[in-house]
């Protein structure tokens, strides 16, 4: 229950801070409707409105997300598969992914959230790049106890004050991030039996672990 009040909390100071913005912009179209440059004042101000509100329906789709769940229904599929996916959803921004993998690339679990949390992943490594890299590499390795997938990016790294908490919500190292993406992976992990890690080196990027069980259906 407390770990629900806090989101609420955090939830409302969250829509709150668009709210600003976005009552500064309507004020500034209202003031003084008669100026020579009334035009160019309401378009500058319907951008910032146009992008807080995106902020709000964001930060709405990420709670939604991460309220809802499901529990896994998993089935075998060929990991190779989500990674084109993957490639192909990022392609736009002109993220090269590099796809490291046994010759059975094969694994059991729910494939529409593992690739949830690939998304969630690589999204998070490419804005962590910040323009550094363009570069994120998977790796899918397995045995007989486990798959792990990892996730890598090359960008700024964790910074040590934030390791210990980065994986609760509402925590993030991006100005305009959610700080529910790694929540929402870590919950779907957790829900298959697995659990989620991640190794990070200031300057160099970080890398994270998704280890899962190898279960035969």
């Amino acid at each position: 229950m407390e770990l629900w009040k806090d989101i609420a909390r955090k939830v409302a100071h969250e829509i709150k801070n668009p709210l600003t913005p976005i009552k500064l912009s309507i004020q500034r179209i209202l003031l003084n409707p008669d100026v020579e440059n009334f035009k160019e004042r309401v378009l500058s101000s319907l951008l910032i409105i146009n992008d807080e509100i995106d902020r709000i329906d964001n930060l709405v789709s990420q709670f939604s997300s991460f309220a809802k769940i499901p529990m896994p229904f998993p089935s075998l599929f060929r990991f190779s598969n989500v990674v084109e996916v993957i490639r192909e959803f990022f392609s736009h921004q002109g993220v090269e992914i590099e796809y490291i993998h046994p010759e059975d690339d094969v694994i059991y679990a729910d494939e529409d959230q593992i690739k949830q949390c690939l998304i969630n992943l690589v999204k998070n490594g490419v804005e962590a790049s910040d323009g550094i890299s363009n570069k994120i590499t998977i790796t899918l390795k397995k045995d007989d106890e486990k798959v792990v997938v990892s996730v890598r990016d090359y960008g700024i790294g964790i910074p040590e004050d934030l390791k210990d908490k980065i994986l609760k919500p509402y925590t993030t190292t991006k100005k305009s991030g959610s700080g529910l993406g790694l929540s929402i992976v870590e919950t779907i992990v957790l829900n298959h039996g697995g659990k989620l890690y991640f190794e990070s080196e200031v300057g160099k990027g970080s890398e994270f672990f998704i280890e899962l069980p190898n279960v035969k259906p």
